[in-house]
């Protein structure tokens, strides 16, 4: 252990505080990759996230794929909100499915590449669109707006809380894009 200690008190202050980051995510999490978790580190701080925030991140993430999962959503986005709560989604009910006239009630999932999808667009209408687009190209079949958090999901959200409302209803876009440019962040 003495020369990774010594390695480590010889490094930049920033770079001591990735390493010790990964230590509480690997304390956490099995199984885990040292390098893998370290390299996903470096580049999501290069993209300008803050210790922080990885910190945070490392001392919630669930699982060893969800925290490399949030890892490069944070590179691609590094103000995301990648906040976990221990609840997996639910199906659709019965009903649910019927009204928006799908075949089966396969499970709401939450898609970590619909951020990167609308990272470049500027107006919240292009934004709303777009998340739109690509949830029901991943086949999604709902959005939840949560207002008193300020967040929306993709797919029902984990703590049960928001407005659901079906991907295919016309009004879906405006909802999401008044919530866009009200300043609610997309989270998973």
């Amino acid at each position: 252990m003495i020369p990774r200690v010594c390695k480590v008190s010889q490094a930049e202050p920033t770079e001591q505080q990735l390493y010790y980051i990964r230590g509480i995510a690997r304390n956490r999490l099995d199984p885990f990759d040292d390098k893998v978790a370290l390299r996903l580190l470096k580049h999501a701080h290069a993209a300008g996230v803050d210790i922080e925030k990885f910190k945070a991140w490392a001392s919630t993430a669930p699982t060893w794929e969800q925290f490399t999962e949030g890892l490069n959503l944070l590179a691609q986005i590094p103000d995301a909100d990648v906040s976990i709560v221990d609840r997996a989604p639910s199906n659709p009910s019965p009903e649910v499915v019927h009204l928006l006239g799908l075949d089966s009630g396969a499970s709401i999932k939450q898609s970590v590449t619909l951020a990167a999808a609308a990272k470049n667009l500027s107006s919240p209408e292009e934004i709303s669109a777009e998340i739109v687009r690509q949830a029901l190209a991943n086949g999604e079949i709902v959005i939840t707006i949560d207002y008193e958090h300020h967040v929306y999901y993709v797919g029902r959200s984990r703590d049960g809380g928001g407005r659901t409302l079906a991907l295919r209803e016309p009004w879906t876009p405006n909802h999401l894009a008044s919530a866009i440019r009200a300043g609610f962040q997309l989270s998973f």
